[in-house]
């Protein structure tokens, strides 16, 4: 029997006989499926929260896909490491590694997406604070370059004064706007929420909530339809400079009670 192989010539093991298929592999590679899947429910479920006018909605939409394809990341990478480590008991190398890539494409997708909402709030926080500060002042002229041109001629002291007596009247002075994701995620008046959600036209923007000193409100800008298409082409574009500039149609504020004011009281 000395032709016959020995254990020893194995080495410390034996040759595997029966190695087992990593679950955490297979778990890694069906999320990877579900992952692109899921970015575009996210961005169903954004579209529909930018109906319903909340920018905080549309970032907890892709909150999801993000999640579903981090966990597929980590199981992935797990299922590596334990096939590495005990390659003759384990096997589903190539399941783990198409579901890490899957994972990557459907997971950078829903980033890209959420990064994106995140930004238009910005400019969108960034108008509002313009403007707001503009009508504080009375500066008939500097507001004026928010605003579209076809409007821009209605702006008058007389309009911005009485647009800040109303919210003054009501709410106070002006504090901030949102200054975080955190921050935009916490906004709590339902009754501001519903009141926009009835008052949003096709034109407007999602409200964004904004801090007064006497409670928290919500803030919308309307914005001219032909010149949204155009930022929201510049947004899916990834172009860095984009604002809101000479955009904006209108200005209302809402509070649980309803409409606080709005600057241009016959919208076009």
């Amino acid at each position: 029997m000395a032709d016959e192989a020995q254990f020893s010539d194995f080495g410390d093991e034996a040759p595997a006989t029966g190695r087992r298929t990593c679950r955490w592999g297979v778990v890694s590679l069906v999320l990877g499926v579900a992952s692109p899947l899921t970015c575009v429910g996210g961005v169903a479920m954004s579209a529909r929260a930018f109906d319903s006018i909340s920018f905080a909605t549309g970032v907890i939409s892709m909150l999801v896909p993000i999640l579903v394809a981090m966990i597929g990341l980590i199981l992935g990478g797990l299922a590596i490491w334990l096939i590495v480590a005990r390659p003759r008991e384990r096997r589903g190398v190539a399941w783990a590694c198409a579901g890490i890539a899957l994972n990557l494409i459907g997971g950078s997708l829903s980033l890209l997406v959420a990064t994106q909402i995140v930004r238009l709030g910005s400019i969108a926080s960034g108008s509002i604070d313009f403007a707001l500060r503009q009508v504080e002042a009375g500066d008939v002229d500097a507001l004026g370059e928010l605003m579209h041109e076809d409007v821009r001629d209605r702006l008058s002291p007389e309009i911005l004064a009485a647009f800040d007596g109303a919210i003054r009247a009501r709410l106070g002075a002006p504090l901030h706007g949102p200054r975080s994701v955190g921050e935009l995620l916490s906004f709590s008046n339902t009754g501001a929420i519903e009141a926009a959600r009835r008052a949003r036209g096709e034109d407007d923007l999602p409200a964004l909530p904004w801090w007064f000193e006497r409670g928290e409100v919500l803030v919308m800008l309307r914005v001219d339809r032909d010149a949204a298409g155009a930022l929201t082409q510049d947004l899916l574009a990834l172009k860095g400079r984009v604002s809101l500039r000479g955009l904006v149609t209108n200005i209302r504020v809402f509070d649980e009670d309803g409409e606080v004011a709005t600057l241009l009281e016959a919208s076009p």
